[in-house]
């Protein structure tokens, strides 16, 4: 029998001298390192108390993985028409998509009782919230908890928003002028009395010109609300938050900040700015409590983008475009980029600041 430090790792003590010690150690370490994988990373043995659901990615009907996740027994799921069955014998299993895990294509959330809970006693303040991106994310803050103002230039349809959730305000609001973007954080303290998230998501995108015919109208217009307005509600969110215990601040950038799109220069400029905004402001307030992020999306399917597809020279061809463009074909859902959001904003997310988001379907990745 050999001699072994104490300090040595417990599974060499099982190992005794001889021409097959190695083959014995490597053997040892593989069947635990296999157990360590089997019951922490790849457990696929369903549980008697739990409930699974089988995510199915259907990127493509030829394409198809599925895996099974612990889900809350509270989430509904469904099996969507056209998805492949995932067969799981012997075990009790829902169909839903993948992305459906956190909220299906209809908007309606599935979250467990702790994700619904994390916004309660905070107040979110998201500009842009009346339509598109802005609109899903304040109905996901107020279904985690949150009271929500809803801020917008459309005064009209930020009330019809707000009314719809359960304790909201709307406020109108053009980022562009900064005094009446700090008119509206005055709005929002005097109706709740603080501020702990902001969600920086106003923008236009601009006409669609090469960059030698883009006029300088056309290039201050942009600049105005997504470079200006941008910079003016990152100041007033921070300043409210000041004094306080602090809070998140989720920027909306855009993929098309970090890889050169054609035909929106403008945009392109305004949105890499915020990726320098975000990472310097983050840097700035991070000892304050102040975390600042930014997400990076692809094209989603909002008005927005609707409007951008019918001003392009040729509509069908710039859907076709927008929905080939990355690995995973076709656009993400408003509801599965305000998932991200509300990540971002969360205690969950407490560690991570300076960041900015690519969710863009793999885009990057090449």
């Amino acid at each position: 029998m050999g001699t072994v430090d104490r300090g040595v790792w417990p599974p060499l003590l099982a190992v005794r001298e001889g021409p097959f010690s190695a083959v014995v150690l490597l053997a040892k370490g593989l069947k635990l390192l296999g157990g360590l994988l089997d019951s922490r990373l790849y457990s696929r043995r369903p549980r008697p108390s739990g409930r699974f659901a089988v995510s199915c990615a259907t990127w493509r009907s030829r394409r198809t993985s599925c895996w099974r996740r612990s889900i809350s027994s509270r989430a509904r799921c469904t099996r969507t028409s056209g998805e492949p069955a995932c067969v799981a014998p012997g075990t009790r299993t829902e169909f839903v998509s993948l992305c459906n895990l956190a909220g299906d294509r209809n908007g309606v959330s599935l979250m467990s009782a702790e994700i619904a809970g994390r916004f309660d006693g905070r107040v979110a303040f998201v500009t842009g919230g009346a339509s598109g991106l802005g609109r899903a994310a304040a109905e996901r803050f107020a279904h985690e908890g949150a009271r929500v103002v809803v801020a917008d230039i459309n005064r009209g349809r930020a009330e019809a928003i707000a009314v719809s959730l359960p304790e909201a305000v709307a406020v109108e609001v053009d980022t562009s002028d900064a005094s009446a973007v700090d008119h509206a954080f005055e709005a929002a303290l005097e109706a709740f009395g603080q501020i702990d998230v902001v969600f920086n998501n106003a923008g236009i995108v601009g006409p669609q010109l090469p960059l030698h015919e883009t006029t300088e109208r056309a290039w201050r217009e942009v600049m105005a609300v997504d470079a200006d307005g941008a910079f003016h509600v990152l100041r007033s969110g921070i300043k409210a938050m000041l004094g306080r215990r602090g809070g998140a601040i989720v920027n909306t950038a855009s993929s098309s900040g970090l890889a050169g799109k054609p035909n929106i220069t403008p945009y392109s400029f305004a949105k890499a700015g915020l990726v320098g905004l975000t990472r310097a402001a983050a840097i700035e307030y991070a000892e304050r409590g102040i975390r600042v992020n930014a997400i990076a999306p692809t094209a989603v399917m909002t008005e927005l983008v609707a409007d951008h597809i019918a001003r392009a020279p040729d509509p069908d061809a710039m859907r076709r475009l927008l929905e080939t463009q990355t690995p995973m074909p076709g656009m993400p859902t408003p509801e599965e980029i305000a998932a991200v959001v509300a990540f971002l904003a969360s205690d969950d997310a407490c560690w991570i600041t300076g960041h900015t988001l690519p969710i863009d379907g793999g885009f990057h990745a090449r």
